[in-house]
């Protein structure tokens, strides 16, 4: 863990980068951005999307972090977690996650807000009624009611693993051919190639068949 997050918060803001170990069983990449006075504003966590990355979201944490703690934490899916070969995927098993991070790291006696985008915002809408420790308020931007990779998306994703990079290029295609209006979101296609262009290969490949049956 050697990567400078200085350009995603506010210039007076700190940041710590840490392995969060849960009960569940998996390690999640999470970097904790606290402003240098008192934070006047609940603490926020912050989840994103499926397979995102935090440049996704930098003019908003930037944003945040001028009042606010944010805690960015990166889900299961991801590369950044550590995960064994016989953890799922699937919207529970991230929820599961999320429930045992938000009542592990933020104190009983802390107010704070969950903000998600997609996937996040999914397992957050999920996790709320099972939370101890319930947050002030949800923010939850664009959930997911369900995840349509149906078809050749299915068949490339059991292949993944081997004719991933080769076939990145249909993938976008078909991206934003049956899944993205580029006319009308042209930058949500732009985010999504980002977040595919460094995604793990094999990881993605079991996240597509397990979140289809959601």
């Amino acid at each position: 863990m050697d990567r400078n997050y200085t350009d995603f918060c506010d210039s007076a803001a700190g940041w710590k980068e840490v392995y969060v170990p849960l009960a569940t069983g998996v390690e999640l990449h999470t970097v904790v951005f606290t402003p240098t006075g008192p934070p006047d504003a609940p603490v926020i966590l912050f989840i994103p999307g499926l397979i995102s990355i935090i440049e996704n979201f930098s003019e908003t944490v930037i944003e945040l972090t001028r009042n606010h703690k944010v805690i960015y934490v990166e889900t299961r899916e991801k590369g950044t977690a550590s995960t064994r070969k016989d953890h799922r995927f699937a919207v529970e098993d991230i929820t599961s996650d999320i429930i045992y991070f938000a009542e592990q790291e933020i104190a009983e006696d802390t107010d704070y807000v969950m903000v998600g985008y997609s996937l996040g915002a999914t397992v957050i809408a999920e996790a709320f009624s099972l939370l101890k420790h319930k947050p002030l308020s949800v923010i939850l931007i664009q959930p997911n009611r369900s995840f349509p990779f149906k078809g050749i998306a299915l068949f490339l994703a059991r292949m993944a693993k081997y004719i991933y990079r080769p076939v990145l290029p249909l993938v976008k295609w078909y991206m934003r051919t049956f899944m993205i209006d580029i006319k009308s979101d042209d930058e949500m296609y732009r985010i999504n190639c980002r977040n595919l262009d460094t995604a793990d290969p094999a990881r993605l490949g079991a996240v597509v068949r397990q979140l289809s049956t959601y």
